[in-house]
């Protein structure tokens, strides 16, 4: 049909638009949150590209759903607010018949969102965890910060002034103590030298001097030695095992599916629901975009919103009962969806007869249904 390729024709320029902008939008706020973040110190600098990508793509669904959901109803509304819409009626193709091309149109989102969503999300977060555990187990100077008091495991360490190209510093200071005994190491250094090549820190002091004893204790032995060194450990031993429920995004679509853990079933639902969710949606945008070219005012857009958070928090809702086991999967899954279709069916033939109010119609339906 000519309507058919038309429409799926504008429909795709449309959200080629519609998907450039809000990914503009959404690369903008991760930067600038994300910027925040590592001024904070909250993230090291060496991962700030690696958690704005795997932020992004963590996003994409929803980014997508509301591409395919707006695409539609801008151009649906622009038919109807340059009078393109009451010439197809006119022509006997009514709104019933738009579901076809829309369908057709939101079938490759739909297609594109299930493998984002039970495969290639699941997939990069898994890998990025992965790539965060390898940066944090090799050797950093991210502790070193001159001219500040830093921890250390028993102690405290100072540095007067550090050149992060040599790795070189001036006037060092620490003091460790012994936890058992309660023996101190007080240790104070012109100058020394940081390597890393090793795989651990190796800490070299030169012209150092060091004191050893016990706290309000005079027998305490000093040390003037030309050259010490200490060695710290890599943070491999610092690993921890991984709580599965608490990693859920990370586990792939398998192992959701052959669970029968609430927690993860509620997952499993999430990542089905984004997909059902987009083609819904779109559907959805048939009725709401009835527009009438003698009024101005056009309230679309913001019911358009409205729909969207009601839906998509009906849905996390929905997430939370599965996974306190209030409610069943099956009935988690499809509960808001049927909801929300029957609602736009609803809609959808209350603008196929619109002369009568909305609640008068209301009426007649459910009093054509009963009987």
């Amino acid at each position: 049909m000519i309507y058919q390729r038309q429409v799926i024709k504008e429909l795709s320029i449309n959200s080629v638009g519609i998907f450039s902008i809000l990914l503009i939008i959404l690369l903008f706020i991760q930067f600038v949150n994300l910027l925040g973040q590592v001024a904070r110190g909250l993230i090291s600098v060496d991962l700030f590209a690696t958690v704005m990508s795997v932020s992004t793509i963590a996003l994409l669904p929803l980014l997508l759903c509301v591409t395919c959901y707006i695409s539609v109803l801008n151009v649906l509304t622009g038919y109807w607010h340059n009078s393109e819409m009451i010439v197809w009626l006119s022509s006997g193709v009514s709104l019933k018949k738009w579901i076809i091309p829309i369908s057709l149109f939101s079938l490759p989102f739909v297609l594109v969102l299930l493998f984002l969503t039970l495969y290639l999300v699941p997939f990069i977060n898994d890998k990025s965890f992965q790539y965060s555990e390898y940066l944090r187990k090799q050797p950093s100077l991210d502790f070193i910060e001159q001219g500040v008091f830093m921890p250390v495991p028993n102690g405290v360490i100072f540095v007067e002034e550090f050149d992060p190209k040599t790795n070189d510093f001036q006037s060092f200071f620490s003091h460790i103590a012994d936890p058992n005994s309660g023996k101190f190491e007080i240790t104070l250094a012109k100058r020394g030298s940081i390597d890393l090549d090793s795989g651990d820190v190796k800490i070299t002091l030169r012209d150092a001097n060091r004191y050893l004893g016990y706290p309000n204790r005079v027998d305490f032995s000093i040390f003037t030695v030309p050259k010490v060194e200490y060695f710290m450990q890599s943070n491999e031993s610092e690993v921890k095992d991984i709580d599965l429920l608490t990693h859920k995004d990370w586990l792939p679509s398998k192992m959701l599916l052959s669970s029968k853990d609430p927690i993860l079933e509620s997952t499993l639902m999430w990542r089905l629901s984004i997909p059902i969710m987009a083609i819904i949606l779109a559907l959805f945008a048939i009725p709401l975009a009835y527009n009438n070219p003698r009024v101005n005012r056009n309230y679309n857009i913001i019911i358009a919103v409205v729909v969207f958070f009601i839906y998509q928090n009906a849905l996390i809702l929905m997430r939370n009962l599965i996974a306190k086991e209030i409610i069943g999967f099956w009935p988690g899954l499809f509960t808001v969806h049927s909801i929300m279709l029957f609602v736009t069916w609803i809609f959808l033939q209350y603008r196929l007869a619109p002369k009568a109010g909305f609640l008068s119609f209301l009426r007649t339906f459910f009093r054509k249904e009963v009987v």
